[in-house]
């Protein structure tokens, strides 16, 4: 009959001609646009004369664009993709189905999948990326390469056998033309950078390489602080500072953060951050606060690392009491706020703690929200860096508190502890962002606790293949770590 629905398909995809997937409530095509789904079209149709002719919505309800969140299932947390202008999508398209169509599907199937299935504990810009894919050649192909390293490497396929290698280097080619052209300083270009400096360890198994890091240290001197109103922009510089930190060979070339403008728009990016994700009992001024004192943190390492590299003499004393004095005062507004964020967690549900046969120390935790475990636990390591540096310190001035802070520094290592089992039951890829812990509190743990957490380093590395197989390694390595985190090693004598 004519005029009749064939098929319960969404009205939006109807009218824009493409194939409805029929996945209700929101349909994945729905989705792409930012567009609330009609849901499905009644197989039964109810003609009404119009004088006028105007047309009448068969799905029942009215098409509006307004903008809308996207969950992630089996989760709370609400991911919001900025809204498309109406007359973006009415205006007529020769070719709704456009690559960045497809590419835009593949990353909102992947982020739909919730935050314990993904990498977003370090990637907070991914939902931005979706109604940008076509202003930049090179931010697709990254986002083609991320989602097919992703199913890649949850194929579980030996190294020599993925195919993902054919999307990198086609990213890497979009990604030397943009920095070549006018694109070079653009968010999306940085976007980019960003998504395959952290694709690349999926595919390329082993210790990584800092190449593309020093790529975006680069850029990012020449590009300058992000604009403060986009949104992208901010999110992706915060988190390729956070990278930059975190790689021990380029602590002492980013001065230029301190540079003016660029304070500001790290503390929007937080801002930003905690606004979006559920940070359970920390609360927004704590954040902030802990966020403060990890940036400090570094800054301490490297004057600690000057200090401890002299012989100590009569001139060197009080430059490391200085020290140890403000280190002691951070590591005691540190330690407050990880203690009331755990105690508030306990009490709300947000963290659980049981007894634990398997564990040296008998409990482990459980988190509700992995993004209050990484900052909870990130408190955590902290406090653990700023004790070890208070007790090296003690150390080389002979001090009487050496014995008490290394005490003190045992205690927070076994708390940290407890959280192993947690590490384990996440993916391999988003549990490698939670290790700071273990590493840092390597050098602590008596014979049986470093057994349990060389095995827990086993078990999470084993398809990322960062460690060597062999134990007498595996320990050599922990260590040179720990002492790189604290500053007491550099990378170059790492064997």
């Amino acid at each position: 009959m004519p005029g009749v629905p064939r098929s319960r398909g969404c009205q939006t995809c109807k009218d824009r001609k493409v194939k409805c997937d029929e996945t209700w409530p929101t349909c994945t095509r729905c989705a792409v646009i930012n567009s609330p789904c009609p849901g499905p079209t009644s197989l039964v149709k109810f003609v009404a004369k119009n004088p006028h002719g105007a047309k009448t919505n068969t799905g029942g309800q009215p098409l509006t664009r307004e903008p809308r969140q996207i969950t992630f299932r089996n989760s709370h947390l609400p991911i919001r993709f900025h809204s498309i202008n109406q007359s973006d999508y009415q205006k007529p398209r020769p070719n709704p189905t456009t690559r960045y169509d497809h590419i835009a599907l593949r990353l909102i199937s992947s982020l739909e999948r919730g935050p314990e299935g993904i990498t977003t504990l370090r990637m907070s810009y991914l939902p931005e990326l979706p109604v940008r894919l076509s202003e930049s050649k090179c931010l697709r192909d990254s986002v083609d390469l991320f989602c097919a390293a992703l199913i890649d490497f949850r194929s579980h396929k030996p190294e020599g056998e993925l195919h993902v290698m054919t999307q990198y280097g086609k990213a890497l080619r979009s990604l030397r033309m943009a920095l070549l052209g006018n694109e070079a300083l653009k968010p999306e270009t940085m976007a980019a950078m960003a998504l395959i400096e952290r694709m690349e360890g999926l595919f390329k198994r082993g210790s990584p390489s800092n190449v593309h890091t020093k790529g975006i240290l680069q850029v990012l001197k020449m590009k300058g602080p992000p604009k403060l109103k986009d949104h992208l922009d901010v999110a992706v510089a915060n988190e390729l500072y956070g990278v930059l930190l975190n790689d021990w060979t380029l602590r002492e070339s980013c001065s230029f953060f301190k540079a003016p403008g660029w304070q500001e728009a790290l503390d929007r990016g937080v801002e930003q951050f905690t606004s979006e994700v559920d940070m359970g009992p920390f609360s927004k001024h704590d954040t902030v606060e802990f966020v403060e004192y990890s940036r400090q943190l570094h800054a301490f390492i490297l004057e600690f690392q000057q200090i401890s590299s002299q012989s100590p003499t009569i001139e060197t004393k009080p430059a490391i009491e200085s020290l140890c004095r403000r280190v002691s005062e951070a590591e005691v507004e540190v330690a407050r706020i990880a203690t009331a964020s755990k105690d508030s967690a306990l009490k709300q549900g947000a963290m659980v703690e049981k007894p634990d046969p398997k564990s040296p120390v008998g409990r482990k935790y459980e988190f509700r929200s992995p993004f209050f475990a990484m900052v909870y636990l990130g408190a955590v390591s902290v406090q653990i860096v700023l004790l070890r540096i208070l007790y090296e310190s003690a150390a080389i001035v002979e001090s009487s508190d050496a014995e008490d802070t290394g005490q003190r520094l045992r205690e927070v290592c076994c708390e940290s502890w407890k959280a192993v089992p947690y590490f384990r039951s996440l993916e391999s890829i988003v549990a490698e962002n939670l290790m700071a812990p273990i590493y840092v509190s390597y050098e602590a743990a008596n014979e049986l606790e470093e057994e349990y957490l060389l095995d827990a380093v086993e078990y999470i590395d084993r398809d990322l293949k960062r460690f060597p197989p062999e134990r007498s390694q595996m320990r050599h390595m922990m260590v040179h770590i720990a002492k790189l985190m604290t500053g007491r090693a550099s990378q170059s004598n790492l064997g």
